[in-house]
């Protein structure tokens, strides 16, 4: 169960967009399965503030190759789309788009971060982030392990 570091930096079910849009392709760390989306790591759930901050600038610096605890997700649906679209054209396999239903009951116990609040309240320079992800300040989301099933509401192949 997480601690209180992070729940004092989770971004509020109520207050969240109604949807995340993850675009999820072959060779991406998060894993797609029956039971939802999954982490590449999911045993932390303990953090210190230092241990934290790194942990969110290895996510979004995506050439490091450690395993993340971390999901990344898009508030805009047409983000997500021309992100999908770019997977695509750079030969990436399997392009899909899913969409999460943020207020689905089964969310309520999943940890969901705002990326530009974190950048400002763990004290992150914009150039530690890669300078893709950069772009997903404004409308970026990630969460912690794990998105149940239930919360997919649809799922749509990149062409």
């Amino acid at each position: 169960m997480p601690r209180p570091l992070i729940e004092k930096y989770r971004y509020p079910q109520e207050d969240l967009p109604r949807y995340l849009w993850r675009v999820q392709y072959t060779g991406t760390n998060t894993i797609s399965n029956d039971s939802g989306l999954w982490a590449a790591e999911t045993t932390s759930s303990s953090f210190s503030w230092h241990a934290f901050r790194r942990r969110v600038i290895n996510h979004f610096t995506w050439k490091n190759r450690y395993p993340s605890p971390f999901i990344s997700f898009f508030s805009e649906e047409d983000h997500a789309k021309n992100w999908a679209e770019k997977m695509r054209q750079a030969g990436r396999e399997d392009v899909e788009i899913l969409c999460v239903d943020t207020q689905e009951d089964c969310m309520e116990g999943i940890y969901v971060f705002k990326l530009s609040e974190m950048v400002r309240n763990l004290r992150i320079w914009r150039s530690s982030l890669a300078k893709p992800a950069r772009q997903h300040l404004k409308n970026g989301f990630f969460c912690l392990h794990h998105v149940p099933r239930e919360a997919i509401c649809e799922e749509s192949v990149v062409l």
